[in-house]
């Protein structure tokens, strides 16, 4: 039997510029070895005539219902078949807070701070220090959407004014590091390193704001660490057939989780392709490592 995928990408996050991008990456690569059908989706559907069980769905979603496990539990319920984490996986993975108290669990170290949620306020001008730095983000969004850093003179006058679940981080005087795992196998480290200010989403999106070390210009035994963070952050947060796990690496050289993202960026200058080219793997034979354990799963 041979497997149709079903290629989802657009949705109504933030992220849907991105998508579209992932997807139509994706689309070109899987029809050069098997029928494929790219879905553009303009609602938060699974769209009607997939019950063949011949299809695979590839979610090329970013953002809210594609990638916090929503679309995942559809797809579980109507038993289609499809690439990438479960529900149970993909929703952990998407709130940073969960993630995060998964890795302090398990001893794999994660920035200082605190979940400001607008449903339950609390006061924390007792914990926000006005003379250091901090880093916000929501606590679920991808892309870098609302990754801010501010004076923590500043958070003192805004974070009540927040809206929805967000973290307050201590910012680490560092730099980013990425990787990515195919079924649990971590790839090449690369280093992010922001041509000025640090990686938020402008300079994630915006060419020439950010320089890619590919790999990331680190001693062995700090590439090691990484890798083996990354493996037990895939394992603990019950990763399936692919991700990639961001980390910070500080001044001091000490490696700190961020978070884990199951349906990351597939076009062909991603990091996780990146990641992969480390290994001299390929655009194409990347998606086929990524394609490959949903059909085994579906025959």
């Amino acid at each position: 039997m041979s497997p149709k995928f079903a290629i989802f990408c657009g949705g109504r996050s933030e992220e849907r510029t991105v998508s579209l991008k992932t997807g139509a990456a994706v689309y070109e690569s899987i029809k050069k070895n098997w029928d494929a059908e790219l879905f553009i989706l303009d609602q938060h559907k699974v769209p009607e005539g997939l019950a063949d069980s011949q299809w695979i769905v590839f979610p090329a979603l970013h953002g809210e219902w594609g990638e916090d496990g929503s679309l995942q539990t559809e797809l579980e319920d109507r038993s289609i078949e499809y690439v990438g984490s479960d529900s149970t996986s993909s929703a952990l993975c998407f709130d940073k807070v969960a993630a995060k108290m998964t890795m302090d669990s398990v001893g794999i170290p994660t920035a200082h701070g605190v979940e400001w949620d607008c449903s339950k306020p609390k006061d924390f001008s007792n914990w926000i220090n006005p003379s250091i730095d901090y880093v916000i983000k929501p606590v679920c969004q991808g892309s870098s959407v609302g990754l801010a850093e501010l004076k923590g003179e500043d958070l003192l006058k805004e974070y009540s004014s927040l809206k929805g679940r967000w973290i307050f981080e201590h910012k680490i005087e560092g730099f980013d590091l990425t990787v990515g795992l195919l079924d649990g196998i971590s790839q090449g480290v690369i280093g992010v390193r922001p041509a000025s200010g640090f990686y938020d989403y402008k300079h994630k999106y915006t060419p020439g704001m950010t320089n890619y070390e590919v790999p990331a210009k680190l001693k062995s035994h700090f590439i090691l660490k990484v890798q083996a963070f990354a493996e037990k952050s895939y394992n603990e947060l019950k990763c399936r057939d692919f991700a990639r796990i961001d980390f910070m690496i500080s001044n001091q050289g000490e490696i700190y989780f961020l978070e884990a993202n199951t349906l990351p960026g597939m076009t062909e200058t991603s990091l996780l392709p990146k990641s992969a080219s480390v290994n001299g793997i390929s655009f194409d034979e990347l998606v086929i490592k990524l394609v490959t354990p949903s059909i085994n799963r579906l025959l």
